[in-house]
């Protein structure tokens, strides 16, 4: 862990949180569209990042709350936000501690579009905080909907 004695990172400013259904939640930064989604256990670590106490110190802390160790989950977290640009810190140290590259969690960076195509994807942004569950549903009463209206506009007139 001394590879991260001296590593300080905290949330970049506008990072914004939205909490998820089972404790979860949402990290995201609105003005670049990039977000990552969070367990219940990532909190309790995201609160941490405080840009004074050093990673190593939140992994001690972690592990001194919680019974076990906490490393890899910091440094996955860690690797995750910051690939998504929501971590501010000493951006050559974390690179040089592996820590730019996302793991696991769903992480999306901001689309540079020109035009219409930005202002779609503005107009669709809200759809990104549904589960996939939930977008699957939207499609399937899109695609009914369209349906219905086909066979209505190919119907023969009654008489």
């Amino acid at each position: 862990m001394a590879w991260l004695e001296g590593l300080v990172v905290a949330l970049a400013p506008g990072v914004e949180r939205a909490a998820l259904d089972g404790g979860g939640a949402v990290l995201c930064d609105p003005g670049r569209g990039a977000y990552v989604e969070l367990s219940a256990a990532d909190l309790a670590l995201v609160d941490a990042l405080d840009g004074e106490r050093s990673l190593a110190e939140v992994a001690r802390v972690h592990a001194e709350r919680q019974g076990k160790p906490g490393l890899g989950l910091l440094v996955a977290l860690v690797g995750d936000l910051a690939a998504a640009g929501l971590l501010i810190g000493d951006a050559a140290a974390m690179a040089a501690a592996g820590l730019t590259a996302p793991s696991r969690r769903t992480v999306r960076g901001a689309l540079e579009l020109p035009g219409l195509a930005r202002v779609v994807e503005r107009l669709l942004r809200p759809l990104a905080w549904l589960g996939p569950g939930a977008l699957v549903a939207l499609a399937g009463l899109v695609g009914l909907g369209l349906g219905a209206a086909g066979l209505l506009a190919h119907a023969p007139m009654p008489r």
